[in-house]
C-alpha cells in the first residue's frame, strides 16, 4: 500500500506543518529505500522516525508508538498547505497524518473509523 493510497482529499490547514518547522528540513534521500524518506526535521538531536518525512508515493511505513506530540508526517504533493520545501525542482507541503489516515494504515476500514469516533464523541458528552 503506497501513503497516497490512505490519504485524505481535503485536510485541515491546522495538519500542515508551518513554514518554521518546514525550513528545519533536512534533504537526505535515501537511494533505493522502498519506503521513500526524504529526509527529516532538524531538532538538535539527530534524526528520529518522529521527524523523518516521508514521499507520499511510496509504500507505507508502519507506525510506530509514540505520543500525541510525535505524529508520523509525510510529503504531500502538490502544494496544498502552508509552509513548502522544494525538493528536485518541484514543490511540496508536509503535513501530519489525520486520526483516519492512521486508522486506514493500520487496515481498519472507513465505516470502523466512524463507528469508534461516534461512540467516543457520545461518551464526552
Amino acid at each position: 500500500m503506497r501513503l497516497r493510497d490512505i490519504l485524505e482529499e481535503n485536510v485541515p490547514l491546522d495538519y500542515y506543518l508551518s513554514q518554521e518547522f518546514v525550513d528545519k528540513i533536512v534533504i537526505k534521500r535515501k537511494i533505493g529505500s522502498i519506503t521513500g524518506e526524504l529526509g527529516y526535521i532538524e531538532k538538535g538531536t539527530g534524526q528520529h522516525q518522529s521527524s523523518t518525512i516521508y514521499d507520499w508515493n511510496y509504500l507505507a511505513r508502519t507506525i510506530q508508538a509514540g505520543d500525541y506530540k510525535a505524529p508520523l508526517k509525510i510529503i504531500c504533493t502538490p502544494r496544498q498547505g502552508a509552509g513548502i520545501i522544494k525538493i528536485d525542482d518541484e514543490w511540496y507541503s508536509v503535513r501530519k497524518l489525520t486520526t483516519l489516515e492512521c486508522w486506514r494504515l493500520q487496515g481498519f476500514t472507513d465505516e470502523d473509523y466512524f463507528k469508534a469516533d461516534s461512540l467516543l464523541s457520545k461518551t464526552k458528552s
